[in-house]
């Protein structure tokens, strides 16, 4: 069984929904990167209104195993000789 890992974080409430995602992705891509792990899953779970102009986000990843993304695929391929 695979286990979710969580975490919160407080973006302030002026954010559009396309920059929190944004925001609460990048941030997760490097809690997990800290950890030495993969990313195969990202959800956000919902937010609440923690402080005067500030919203507690939370959010979670699944761990997965390592996979060659777009970048790293057009990497080897020019490593390789193929166009």
């Amino acid at each position: 069984m695979d286990a979710w890992q969580s975490f919160d974080f407080y973006l302030p409430t002026g954010m559009s929904r396309a920059e929190v995602a944004i925001e609460l992705r990048q941030r997760i891509l490097t809690a997990a990167g800290d950890r030495g792990d993969f990313v195969r899953g990202f959800r956000i779970d919902h937010h609440e209104e923690f402080a005067d102009g500030w919203n507690r986000w939370f959010v979670g990843y699944l761990p997965g195993p390592p996979a060659i993304g777009r970048f790293q695929t057009q990497l080897t391929l020019m490593r390789a000789g193929n166009p």
